[in-house]
């Protein structure tokens, strides 16, 4: 009976080191999913070129483009909501940052698969973040003093388990017009990302 009971007390311990281990996983990295929701290296940014743009045939506000990501499977297309406040000329030849691993989805009928990053000031002035000269397509975005861990490789969008929503609130351009997640510079190998003259603005 002693040896029983003591097999009893014993087994819980294999358990626990089951879950300590996972936690250590999880600060280590581990999988994308089992880290805070709000680590923003669970976000894959990219620099891409826009080699194609055409205004939306079924909406005012959109542009349907055709953006240059370095992969394999050759460019992607994206819409986006621009018309209002970019010309179709500014956007062509554009090198802009590109959140890439949004699941597909139609908009207005014309599938995107991703989202071109923007700055917004507090008066509505909305502009493309843009990658320095020299950029290289397809490398990803860092964040100055993040140790960049591996993207999820689809971002969940569930309430209360989606990466870009807890991470949008701290998504801000600097006083100088560089990007910056909670104060922290958005780095290319080429230099930061910025955008032409919006500063304490939004990012989306």
């Amino acid at each position: 009976k002693a040896k029983a009971k003591a097999k009893v007390k014993a087994e819980p311990e294999p358990k626990a080191k089951a879950k300590a281990k996972a936690k250590a996983k999880a600060a280590a990295g581990g999988k994308p999913a089992d880290r805070p929701v709000e680590d923003v290296t669970r976000l894959n940014i990219r620099v891409g070129k826009i080699t194609k743009v055409w205004a939306h045939p079924d909406s005012d506000k959109l542009y349907c483009e055709e953006i240059d990501l370095g992969e394999p499977t050759g460019p992607r297309s994206i819409a986006s909501g621009l018309r209002k406040h970019v010309s179709e000329e500014e956007m062509l030849g554009a090198m802009v940052v590109v959140l890439a691993n949004l699941k597909p989805k139609k908009i207005a009928g014309f599938e995107s698969q991703g989202m071109v990053l923007c700055a917004t000031s507090a008066e509505g002035c909305t502009e493309l973040l843009r990658a320095p000269a020299g950029a290289t397509i397809g490398e990803r975005v860092t964040v100055e003093g993040v140790e960049m861990l591996e993207p999820d490789e689809k971002l969940n969008e569930k309430t209360g388990k989606a990466p870009l929503v807890a991470c949008l609130p701290q998504m801000q351009t600097t006083a100088d017009m560089k990007a910056a997640y909670s104060g922290q510079v958005w780095m290319t190998s080429a230099g930061p990302v910025t955008c032409k003259s919006v500063a304490d603005g939004k990012i989306g």
